[in-house]
């Protein structure tokens, strides 16, 4: 093993590049606090891992990404909490003075929405529009494929072409067609510091791997099994590997930032 295993990735961490409406750009890394210069009259700081917002009277749009390896949590102006996990972004307003709160998400992001019954929270992503007065959900956009929205608690509408559901808790839509009865340990896994894999492809895993590590990964041998794993995501990528060979089923490879996967 050591022969294949040349080095090491780490796990990601809390970074993020924010994007204030003048154009000006602002790196976060999650390990300072205090407060970030900004012309659009609304109060920014970083805390803790927390970019958070203060409301202001007028509306100024900033945008907020994640690259590879990296995952950041903001609480918007109205206190509606978000989650971004990496490679993904949020377009978003400093303040929500009047009508609907819309935002707009690419990658995966989990929100606790801040009730209010006036002014309906609206989420972006995609093919599909979600429209929500007060909860909590997941909304996984990556890739290729549609988006997978998820409800944890409440309720929610979700549009996508002709197509309108109301999910209610443990249920997750995709291109209009709803899933019952969704692991929803598997589906939080990444916002709650945890890989969770119930039956998963190596393709799927890997993916996960690739963004949270910033590999790449090669596939010499086609494998496929599924597999059923619980591992942290603080961890070096060497470890959740080394768990994944123990199955008997696949082993790996690191040169670099490359991940081949291999019988």
């Amino acid at each position: 093993m050591a022969g294949r295993y040349k080095n090491d990735l780490v796990p990601g961490r809390d970074k993020a590049v924010l994007k204030l409406s003048d154009g000006r750009e602002v790196e976060l890394n999650g390990t300072v606090s205090g407060g970030i210069a900004n012309q659009d009259g609304a109060a920014i700081t970083e805390d803790n891992g927390w970019l958070k917002y203060s409301a202001s009277g007028e509306a100024h749009y900033n945008d907020l990404y994640t690259p590879v390896g990296a995952q950041i949590k903001v609480v918007l102006a109205d206190g509606t909490k978000v989650w971004l996990d990496a490679g993904s972004s949020i377009h978003y307003p400093t303040a929500f003075p009047s009508g609907n709160r819309e935002v707009t998400i690419t990658g995966q992001a989990y929100f606790e929405v801040a009730a209010n019954a006036r002014q309906p929270f609206i989420v972006h992503a995609k093919d599909q529009t979600i429209r929500v007065l007060g909860t909590h959900f997941n909304v996984n956009a990556y890739g290729a494929a549609a988006a997978k929205t998820t409800l944890e608690q409440g309720s929610v509408l979700v549009s996508s072409g002709s197509a309108e559901v109301k999910l209610e808790p443990g249920q997750q839509t995709e291109g209009g067609i709803v899933k019952n009865g969704v692991d929803l340990e598997e589906v939080l896994a990444w916002k709650n510091g945890e890989f969770r894999f119930n039956g998963a492809s190596i393709a799927v895993i890997m993916d996960q791997l690739a963004r949270w590590y910033g590999a790449e990964v090669r596939y010499k041998d086609d494998i496929r099994e599924e597999f059923v794993a619980k591992i942290p995501r603080n961890v070096p990528i060497s470890k959740v590997l080394k768990y994944l060979e123990a199955t008997g089923q696949v082993k790996f490879a690191i040169d670099g930032n490359v991940i081949t996967v291999m019988r």
